[in-house]
């Protein structure tokens, strides 16, 4: 028994919006289900290119990411392809008041916990394995090992949710123990002390100075 996936072949950018964008190709009488209605495609659209959601009227703003984009040049029905053949420019007065489309403070999620014998003020899940870049130049290094165990080898570690490569584009040409190099190395120590860090692997290039590990405990970590 063959089941209809829930899946469109088209995307509502906003909720003012009233055209979608199809994120494949559209064949003509195609379904479409962005509305519990929905609608079909009454010719083929192509990837990328917009189609009605509604009647538009003549006249009629065409909204595409909220924004007004355009004007139909004619009546345009559900399921039509909306292009330049049926849209224009026109005069559009705007409001530029700021921050009027800020949604409304919603109130904090209570009643959530999770399983811990105490809950100190910096507590966290500790699920978490970094790899500390200590230098720009050891970042792809640090991206390759994070991505090489995600890729299979935590699959034998569920305690483990995932290796985070910690990089940057600092660290070369500081001075150790200079300003900027202390700067960068207590940035860093944030990040392996972070409450959801269970442990971390410190990754630099052999050649630097920095490959003395003292200064790591007088930065914070």
């Amino acid at each position: 028994m063959s089941t209809e996936s829930s899946f469109s072949p088209c995307l509502r950018l906003h909720a003012d919006d009233n055209i979608l964008v199809a994120r494949a190709e559209v064949s003509a009488g195609a379904s479409i289900s962005d509305s519990p209605q929905g609608f079909t495609a009454s010719e083929r659209i192509e990837l990328g290119h917009k189609v009605a959601s509604k009647p538009i009227s003549a006249g009629e703003p065409i909204r595409k990411y909220g924004p007004v984009i355009g004007f139909a040049i004619e009546s345009i029905q559900a399921g039509e392809w909306v292009h330049v053949h049926n849209v224009e420019p026109g005069d559009l007065d705007l409001d530029y008041a700021f921050s009027a489309d800020v949604p409304h403070h919603r109130p904090p999620i209570s009643g959530r916990t999770f399983r811990v014998t105490v809950v100190p003020t910096d507590g966290g899940t500790r699920n978490y394995l970094g790899i500390v870049s200590t230098v720009n130049c050891s970042a792809t290094a640090s991206k390759y090992f994070a991505r090489a165990f995600d890729e299979g080898l935590l699959e034998d570690y569920p305690n483990i949710d995932g290796i985070v490569p910690l990089v940057h584009q600092g660290g070369c040409a500081m001075q150790l123990g200079g300003d900027d190099h202390q700067q960068l190395a207590r940035t860093l120590a944030g990040f392996a002390r972070h409450p959801n860090i269970g442990g971390y692997l410190v990754l630099g290039l052999g050649w630097r100075p920095d490959r003395d590990p003292s200064w790591l405990t007088t930065t914070g970590w």
